[in-house]
């Protein structure tokens, strides 16, 4: 999928901030200065959609994307399993990084714990993943 257009949407706490969910919507979760908004400026193939920093904690929103006007695509800044599984509740489609290839696997153990995860997938395979779903290779699992 070629990414048209790209742009910040909002900022949200709870629940009832959270935008319509009137778009398939993919959500980046991990522990503090993993590379979360570095992730989602290389896929949209922009330097500065969403900020980086190198203070670990920083980012204690959850940030939405709209993606070509298609997707929305949601960074979390802190390590909050029952975030993602609000998300996946509203019918977002949520992946957990896989314990054998984390280094840590505290938020996303417990992710899985809750049944958070749509689907849980080694780290090389979680970008593959995301472009099948981006370009409609892949149907969605709730």
């Amino acid at each position: 999928m070629k990414v048209t257009s790209a742009e910040f949407i909002k900022s949200a706490v709870w629940p009832p901030q959270y935008p319509p969910a009137a778009l398939p919507e993919i959500a980046f979760v991990g522990r503090s200065n993993v590379g979360k908004s570095s992730l989602i400026n290389t896929l949209v193939n922009r330097k500065n959609l969403t900020k980086t920093t190198n203070t670990p904690g920083w980012t204690q929103l959850i940030n939405y994307l709209r993606l070509t006007k298609r997707f929305l695509l949601t960074g979390m800044g802190v390590d909050r399993e029952d975030g993602l599984l609000a998300m996946r509740q509203n019918k977002a489609y949520t992946i957990a990084q896989d314990e054998a290839s984390s280094v840590v696997f505290g938020m996303p153990g417990e992710a899985v714990k809750l049944g958070a995860a749509c689907d849980v997938l080694p780290l090389d395979e979680i970008s593959n993943r995301i472009i099948k779903r981006l370009s409609g290779e892949e149907t969605k699992k709730e």
